[in-house]
Formats: C-alpha cells, sequence, structure tokens
C-alpha cells in the first residue's frame, strides 16, 4: 500500500510539471537554467586537475550520473522535460566533424577512415566489459545515414545528373529500411517474468511433495512445456531441478544450451538416446525412468533449462542476454547497432534491416560517384578520382562514398554469416557456444563452422525462418 501511494504521489507530480521542469535522481523537482548549478563533481574534478592531483574514477562516474540525469529537452506532454541519453550527443558531432576534415585532403581521407573504425572498435570492448546498454552506435548509424542522406540531397541532386526517378526510388528505400529498423526494435521474444521466482531463491524451485500443481508447473506451462498427462505431470513434480537445478541421470540427451549447464545449473549426460532396433528396451526404459521431450525433432531432457540469473525456467534455444538482463527465445545475438536483442520474433525484420540498409547505401554510392566522377567504374575495381578533391563539396561526396564502402563492407560479412546460420537452422548464439564447447563441425574447407542439430535442410530451415512467429510460446509436449 505505501509503494502504491507514493507511486501515485510522484506521478502527481510529473503531472504538475511544465515543458521545462522535472525530477532529479534526488527526488526534488529542478529546472532546465539551473542544470550548470551545484556542479560539485565537476567543481571537485577541475580542482584536482589544477593541482595536478589525479582525478579518481569514482568522481567520473557521479558526474556522468549527474549529466545523464541534467541532460534533458523542453517537452510539452504534461510531464516534464525529457531526458536525453548522453551517448547520443558524441556521434552528432563526431560523424559530420571526421568526414569534413576528411575532405580537405586525400591523406587526411585515408588517416580518418583508418582511426574511425579502431575508434569504433576500442569502445565497441569497453561496451561488451561493462554491459550495459546504451544508443551510441544506433545514434552513430542513424547520425550517418541521415547526414549522408542530406549530401546527397544538398550537394549531388543539384548538379542534374541523378533524375528524379532514382532519388525516389533511394528515399522509398530508405524508408523501407527505417521502417524494418523499428520493427526489428520490437520485442524479440523476451520471456514473460510472470513465473520468476523470488530473490532469495538461489537453489531453484522448492517443490511440494504432494501431487498438487505448484511453481514448478507453472513454470513448465508459462514457458511452453506443456504436460500431457497426470503421469508426466507427477514425474515432472516429482523428479524436480535439485542441488542447484542440476540434473542427474534423468537427462538422457546432451543440453541444447551448453553455456547455461554451469550458469543456469542444467547438467546433462553426453550419451544420447539410441534409436536403432537393438536398443528399443533401453529407450523405453529410458522413456520411463528418464522422461523426455520432443523438441522439434529432438529428444531433451524433461525438466527445463533453468536459468540462474532470471531464477525461472525457460525454453530450449532460448538464451539469457547480460546486457538486456532477460531471456530471449532463439537468441541469436544482442546488437549494438540496433541497441536491441535479435530474438525469435525480430529475427526476420533484422535480416530485412541488413538487406534494406545494403541496397540503399550501394545505390546512393553507385548515384554519387557517377555525378562527382563519371566513368570511375571503367577505371579500377576500387573507385579512383583524382579530380574530386578539386572542389570541397566534390570532395566531401567522394570522403562520404569511401566510407559508405567501408561499412558496406563490415556489413556484408553480417549478412552472409545471418545468411549461412539461417540456412542451416543455427543461431550465432548456438555458434558461439559449439565453438566454445568444441562440439562444431566444418563445412567449405573450414571456413564455416556449423551444428546440425536443428539442421532439416536449406529449403525447410528458410521456410521455417519466413513464418510469421506465433503469439503464443511455441508448446512442447512429452514423447
Amino acid at each position: 500500500m505505501g509503494e502504491s501511494h507514493q507511486s501515485q504521489e510522484e506521478e502527481g507530480e510529473m503531472e504538475g510539471l511544465c515543458c521545462c521542469e522535472y525530477i532529479n535522481t534526488q527526488g526534488e523537482r529542478s529546472h532546465l537554467l539551473m542544470s550548470f548549478c551545484d556542479c560539485e563533481d565537476l567543481d571537485s574534478a577541475a580542482d584536482r586537475v589544477f593541482k595536478r592531483q589525479k582525478v579518481p574514477s569514482s568522481n567520473y562516474e557521479a558526474l556522468y550520473m549527474t549529466l545523464e540525469d541534467r541532460l534533458r529537452i523542453p517537452w510539452c506532454s504534461g510531464k516534464g522535460a525529457k531526458q536525453v541519453n548522453p551517448q547520443v550527443i558524441p556521434p552528432l558531432l563526431l560523424v559530420p566533424l571526421s568526414l569534413n576534415i576528411a575532405a580537405i585532403h586525400p591523406l587526411l581521407t585515408a588517416v580518418v577512415l583508418v582511426l574511425l573504425p579502431i575508434l569504433l572498435i576500442r569502445y565497441y570492448f569497453r561496451f561488451i566489459k561493462i554491459r550495459q546498454s546504451g544508443p551510441f552506435f544506433l545514434s552513430w548509424g542513424l547520425v550517418s545515414v541521415g547526414y549522408l542522406y542530406s549530401l546527397y540531397l544538398r550537394l549531388v541532386v543539384p548538379l542534374g545528373i541523378v533524375t528524379s526517378t532514382e532519388t525516389c526510388l533511394l528515399t522509398v528505400l530508405m524508408g523501407a529500411m527505417l521502417a524494418a529498423l523499428t520493427s526489428a526494435k520490437q520485442n524479440p521474444g523476451f520471456i514473460s517474468g510472470k513465473n520468476k521466482l523470488g530473490a532469495d531463491s538461489k537453489q531453484g524451485p522448492a517443490f511440494p511433495k504432494n501431487g498438487v500443481k505448484n511453481t514448478h508447473e507453472e513454470s513448465l506451462q508459462g514457458n511452453g512445456i506443456q504436460l500431457r498427462s497426470s503421469a508426466d505431470r507427477n514425474h515432472a513434480i516429482s523428479n524436480p531441478v535439485q542441488n542447484g537445478g542440476k540434473v542427474g541421470k534423468a537427462s538422457s540427451i546432451q543440453s541444447t544450451d551448453a553455456p547455461y549447464q554451469n550458469d543456469s545449473t542444467m547438467q546433462s549426460t553426453k550419451r544420447p538416446l539410441q534409436r536403432n532396433g537393438n536398443n528399443n528396451n533401453r529407450d523405453k526404459q529410458d522413456l520411463g525412468q528418464d522422461a523426455v521431450i520432443d523438441v522439434e525433432g529432438q529428444r531433451v531432457a524433461a525438466q527445463p533449462l533453468w536459468c540462474h540469473v532470471c531464477k525461472m525456467p525457460r525454453p530450449p534455444r532460448a538464451g539469457h542476454c547480460m546486457i538486456c538482463k532477460r531471456c530471449v527465445l532463439r537468441l541469436d545475438h544482442h546488437c549494438i547497432w540496433i541497441d536491441h536483442c535479435v530474438g525469435k520474433n525480430n529475427h526476420r525484420s533484422f535480416l530485412l534491416t541488413l538487406v534494406l540498409f545494403m541496397s540503399s547505401a550501394g545505390y546512393g554510392v553507385w548515384l554519387s560517384l557517377n555525378s562527382t566522377c563519371p566513368g570511375w567504374y571503367s577505371k579500377r575495381w576500387i573507385p579512383y578520382c583524382p579530380q574530386a578533391y578539386s572542389t570541397s563539396s566534390s570532395a566531401l561526396v567522394f570522403t562520404c562514398c569511401y566510407y559508405t564502402l567501408m561499412v558496406l563492407t563490415a556489413m556484408s560479412g553480417i549478412l552472409v554469416s545471418q545468411l549461412i546460420n539461417i540456412s542451416w537452422n543455427m543461431t550465432g548464439r548456438e555458434e558461439r557456444v559449439a565453438i566454445r564447447n568444441k562440439t562444431y563441425k566444418v563445412r567449405c574447407c573450414g571456413f564455416c563452422v556449423y551444428t546440425d542439430k536443428y539442421d532439416k535442410g536449406c529449403v525447410q530451415n528458410w521456410w521455417e525462418f519466413s513464418q510469421k512467429p506465433k503469439l503464443e510460446k511455441p508448446a512442447v509436449q512429452m514423447v
């Protein structure tokens, strides 16, 4: 009651704010004009710098938190000024500045185009180290797209070489790409936390000895595992995940989620169930003692995979994202360029975004080079145009074309990897798990790594991928 009453009071305070007011982290009413007042952390850091003293990392963290709280823009929604993430600001300055510097001289073009990937890679590893979500890379991509398109309209179209039809086609491709990006930013398939156990549960769920429906059974059904008969229900209840979620000999096939054998405390034996005629009795005995379920044609243990972080069971092929801090159905990876997970629900939109981005970017480069450097493709495979630096506008367009080609080269690697994995019905996460556990197979003269755990053939794999995912979670029934 007290918490709900407090939340109602906070909502009431938010409703009474003007466009320039906000509630700060200390719960006090503040104004945008006071953003540069009471800056104790900044004063302390500046004082140490002038005294030639080392500024502690805690001071930088406090300064960043203050900046994050006070960086807002006026917003006429009746709930005060809108907060802006500080990671959005650097790309707004770095992208136009770096490209304009690169357009001054060919040597500067080479230096900038070499330094930019290095800086982004260093920031990426820092991003992976702290495992915190941030819109820096998403902002970098959107700023690059917007700035390059504005240069195309301002510098390329007035030359009169590009027709209006070509410009309209490029605009449609970019609009479709942004629409696909918006769709990819939707729910990737987060597993509902309604079956999440309490924070004090460290060893897994507690199970009553009677046969009454309990938390474990609800968690099984809530995460897509259905118990078809009362015997199956009693077996699942009477054989809970014990010893921190570990499964003893009840598991008769290797877990579909190997990395969680350590974190989620789910362990399976390495011996798969034999299906030949000589082992029918053994097979039936395993089915009787060690309940298994059928998952897309594969037999796995009836007990669900246990997520130690979320403290709840999850379906096969689901994984926990350490950046989003949630479990995702059929997790592929966390994409920094869309600042979101790629899972079962948004994987198709993500692939479509990649295809449309490469199509629009490649088409824009073709139109721009034809306008500033006619006949460039007949001379060399790599665009070569010394006369492009004769004017500042043509030099800027030429530099932006090289920048776009560099981005296209990086994105093409991601696209090829996605196409290969989809053709083999394998997620990026399953590929990394197979490499780490050394359970992978090799194709294409050792250039491709794959696992055939869910492979049903290229045509069938693409057919299943193209199908719209159901709103409800896929049910898994007992064999």
